[in-house]
């Protein structure tokens, strides 16, 4: 905890970052969060791991910046910017808790299904097509998240495939509904067709009473829409990666 205050102050000091509002308006997460990671990375790289390490790969999510950029902005060459970027992301893979998916809670949902993609740069002409969402009109990959309808938390993320692959097929290959123990799931109207243990909104012409359910599930469903807006406030996340496809998982994950 007092280092994790130490990071704060070196952020508020060093880099004149006036409050936590502008702190995460510049790096994405509140200044303790930040501080946490920093603790990380010193349990796993040694005490003399340097602060800065840390806002770099928080604004690289943030704002997602070219290697030019970086350079002007942290005053670093490119290597040594990316092997401390890597470093950052390790302790966090390494050493936090993964989602765990725990349908033994209370009440009859588990949770709130529903995919999200991230856009890449344009692959090479012999895959680009499987990497091709028709929806979207986009080259990217997707995931798929469940959130907890009372917490908001994410309770399951599988992914990622290439974008051409439908949302229920991912939701197979990932076998979520494997795991279900009875509870039932609110998703979307692309989830059609997978069972009574799914909750989608009515088609078509509705009675009164379908759309007031409808409009009802919607509102249950707003949760991992905002779970998602949260993701997508990270440029690396919003604007197409340039970097190697293998790469963006463990960036998302982490």
């Amino acid at each position: 905890r007092e280092r994790a205050r130490a990071f704060t102050y070196y952020c508020y000091h060093e880099h004149s970052i006036h409050d936590e509002r502008e702190f995460a308006s510049t790096f994405g997460v509140h200044p303790t969060t930040a501080g946490i990671i920093w603790v990380l990375c010193c349990e796993l790289f040694g005490l003399d791991f340097h602060m800065v390490y840390v806002l770099w790969f928080l604004n690289f999510l943030k704002e997602y910046p070219t290697a030019d950029s970086a350079h002007i902005r942290w005053g670093c060459d490119q290597k040594t910017y990316a092997k401390y970027i890597t470093r950052v992301l390790i302790a966090i893979l390494l050493q936090c808790d993964l989602i765990h998916l725990n349908c033994n809670g209370p009440g009859i949902f588990a949770f709130v299904l529903d995919a999200t993609v991230c856009q890449i740069q344009r692959p090479p002409n012999n895959i680009q097509r499987a990497f091709y969402s028709g929806k979207h009109g986009i080259h990217c990959l997707k995931y798929e998240a469940g959130v907890d309808l009372i917490t908001g938390f994410l309770v399951w993320i599988a992914g990622p495939v290439p974008g051409a692959v439908h949302d229920i097929r991912l939701t197979r290959l990932a076998g979520v509904l494997k795991h279900l123990k009875g509870k039932l799931i609110i998703a979307d109207k692309g989830y059609a067709g997978e069972g009574a243990h799914i909750i989608i909104p009515f088609k078509g012409t509705l009675t009164w009473e379908e759309a007031i359910f409808n409009r009802v599930l919607g509102l249950h469903r707003i949760i991992i829409e905002n779970a998602f807006s949260r993701f997508k406030a990270f440029a690396c996340f919003s604007v197409p990666w340039r970097h190697d496809i293998e790469l963006h998982m463990y960036f998302f994950y982490a």
